[in-house]
């Protein structure tokens, strides 16, 4: 199963007990508490799961079961909090420690809603027994200086940002480090905007530009394994240390924001194309 989900969405926070029930829906079950490192926003976990429609009437709730990484013999690893997988996951992994093993059931909107994918139909509630078996603190990795510190509102997880940045391949030989320039949106003109922390640019990038507040600009340095890795992307050798200095000019909740009608006369493949051409200008060499 492919548990990506629509990215942008804003994630909420919750505190987890051992046994808890949110005004979301989702139900979170310690099954075996863990003693090992927890869990955070931002860290990258492994884990093993199992998923299930959930089926009130059924012994343990277990109806169909649509998918396990036992079964491929191989653990699933994904970064929390980031949107990489459906909501009620980002949420309900949360404060687990490793060693430990949780169970989660998930409302159809923390899901897959109204949609459903593959064997998993419309509006379906989940249940996943996950087990927790490494967490790797990813955020030391960047190294994150506060050239202007802003004094607006706050980039958190989900917010819609708008930034103009430069980046730099790392040259440890030249004054600043910093060596050939690969990308600026000054010079375009163009800002880029995006949902932070929600897997649309390099980890590197989520990891280093929460925090920030409207106003400040910020140095990172953000090592491979965050940025490229040992892809060759022409401008961008494989395994390049990269610098980027990111101005934060607006903080937006998307939950705010209200969808504009559609005119009848509007053309909704002029749109789609316009949409596409600007997303591909202004990410350039920032998304993955």
């Amino acid at each position: 199963m492919k548990l990506n989900w629509m990215p942008g969405l804003l994630a909420i926070v919750l505190i987890l007990s051992a046994c808890s029930s949110a005004d979301s829906g989702l139900k979170v079950t310690d099954v075996t508490t863990g003693e090992g490192a927890e869990a955070t926003l931002g860290s990258q976990i492994s884990v093993h799961y199992t998923g299930w429609i959930y089926a009130p009437d059924s012994t343990g709730g277990k109806g169909l079961q649509f998918d396990s990484s036992l079964d491929r013999g191989q653990e699933f690893k994904l970064i929390l909090g980031f949107g990489q997988v459906i909501p009620g996951w980002d949420q309900g992994l949360e404060g687990m420690k490793v060693g430990g093993k949780r169970e989660l059931i998930i409302p159809a909107d923390l899901a897959y809603g109204e949609k459903g994918v593959g064997s998993i139909p419309p509006n379906s509630t989940l249940l996943f027994e996950v087990e927790l078996f490494d967490v790797v603190d990813l955020s030391s990795d960047v190294i994150k200086e506060d050239l202007v510190v802003g004094e607006g509102a706050e980039a958190t997880p989900g917010m819609l940002i708008k930034v103009h940045y430069t980046g730099w391949l790392m040259n440890a030989d030249s004054t600043d480090s910093k060596g050939m320039e690969f990308d600026s949106s000054y010079n375009r003109g163009d800002m880029l905007e995006l949902p932070i922390a929600r897997s649309r640019v390099i980890p590197g990038w989520d990891l280093g530009i929460l925090g920030m507040k409207v106003g400040g600009k910020r140095r990172l340095t953000i090592p491979p394994q965050l940025a490229y890795g040992d892809r060759d992307l022409g401008i961008i050798p494989p395994n390049s240390t990269l610098i980027f200095d990111v101005e934060l000019f607006e903080v937006t909740d998307p939950a705010t924001i209200v969808a504009p009608e559609a005119s009848m006369e509007e053309s909704t493949d002029e749109g789609m194309d316009e949409s596409a051409e600007g997303t591909s200008e202004a990410a350039d060499s920032t998304q993955q």
